[in-house]
């Protein structure tokens, strides 16, 4: 994507709207055809990055440990970007994105495997917490330049999982 090539000649914080433009070709107008600003491109640049990895999980706890793999090699390919993507604090940032993106991901494989009603309020809090530390460790990771190695990474998250989450993985990773 453009805008990971961008990062990589324009630090984030110094980007202008108008630089990025320029460097892809577009003018502003169009560029706020489709974005409301520079966080809201720079969670698009994740979700572009991440959208096959999510895809491939099937709602088991070993395709989420892949998943987490996959992520943080994904990262380490884009290091300069997700670094700065980490470090970028600012409304509608990244961290916050990703980490609702994350309980959208537990929900959905949930519900695809035990329906909608498996998604209650104690569900839905539990997933919550969990997204949260899940993020707030990967966006750590990132953040001290990613030195552990991604299978590492995945197995820290998946020994997270919350026990009744992971009894309602389990079953298909017989």
């Amino acid at each position: 994507m453009q805008f990971i090539d961008f990062c990589e000649i324009v630090p984030l914080k110094d980007a202008s709207i108008k630089e990025f433009a320029e460097f892809a070709g577009i003018s502003k107008q169009t560029f706020y055809n489709y974005f409301q600003d520079k966080a809201d491109l720079m969670n698009y640049a994740y979700e572009i990055g991440s959208q096959k990895i999510v895809e491939d999980m099937r709602g088991s706890v070993s395709s989420l440990r892949d998943g987490a793999v996959r992520m943080a090699q994904v990262c380490l390919r884009n290091k300069k970007f997700y670094t700065q993507l980490a470090r970028y604090e600012t409304q509608n940032n990244f961290i916050q994105h990703f980490t609702h993106r994350c309980e959208l991901v537990y929900q959905e494989k949930l519900a695809a495997l035990h329906g909608a009603q498996i998604i209650d309020n104690r569900m839905r809090r539990i997933i919550h917490v969990y997204s949260v530390g899940v993020c707030t460790y990967f966006v750590e990771w990132i953040r001290s330049d990613m030195k552990d190695p991604p299978e590492y990474i995945a197995d820290i998250i998946v020994s997270c999982l919350p026990l009744c989450i992971r009894k309602l993985l389990e079953p298909e990773d017989d």
